[in-house]
């Protein structure tokens, strides 16, 4: 067993074991221990904080009462986590593979399959297209109960329900594409970079 497993509340670890990928699961655990890494030193919560995560009907983690949100994504070996005070957050990263996956008519308007096309890297631009998308739909809280169609990622911004979305791309690994969308204009993105042994030794 991975030791992320044992440094875990085990309601939380129960909850990652049912994935069928050991390496989902290392990676899902892992994304946990980032949280509250971020958590601690930067929002100054208690080592105890992963025991106060609650889910919503669509099944969106969420702290009660803190006045956070946060949303964490997994690719490749990359974790990503974002957290804010300021209202809601998503965040999605992919790794990019050397093509573009079959799934582009039913996810993606005309004109972003055109704007995908032109792209001088087509793979790199439907992730980071993808990526804009999928922090959406993480967002909203919504997740996959929002299509993907409906959300032109060509704007600057997203109208869903009464909300605002707007998207900014993360730069953190050009193997990778990444996003995050707010249901409020973010100003500057503080990165932190955090490698696995800091995670294993909180």
């Amino acid at each position: 067993m991975h030791p992320a497993f044992e440094l875990i509340p085990g309601a939380m670890a129960a909850r990652i074991k049912v994935y069928h990928s050991e390496q989902d699961k290392v990676l899902r655990s892992m994304g946990k221990l980032l949280l509250l890494k971020v958590l601690t030193i930067f929002f100054q919560q208690p080592r105890s904080i992963l025991s106060d995560i609650r889910y919503d009907v669509n099944n969106k983690p969420f702290l009660p009462n803190s006045g956070l949100d946060f949303s964490i994504a997994h690719s490749g070996q990359l974790i990503v986590c974002a957290i804010t005070r300021e209202g809601k957050i998503g965040v999605d990263t992919e790794q990019i593979t050397n093509h573009v996956p079959d799934v582009l008519e039913d996810n993606f308007s005309e004109a972003e399959i055109f704007e995908i096309a032109q792209h001088k890297n087509p793979a790199a631009g439907f992730y980071q297209a993808w990526t804009r998308k999928e922090a959406v739909m993480k967002a909203t809280g919504m997740g996959v109960l929002l299509p993907m169609s409906s959300i032109n990622q060509l704007t600057d911004s997203v109208r869903i329900d009464d909300d605002t979305y707007y998207y900014k791309n993360l730069k953190i690994s050009t193997d990778y594409a990444s996003s995050v969308s707010t249901n409020f204009q973010c100003g500057a993105t503080e990165l932190l970079r955090v490698y696995p042994e800091s995670l294993l030794s909180i």
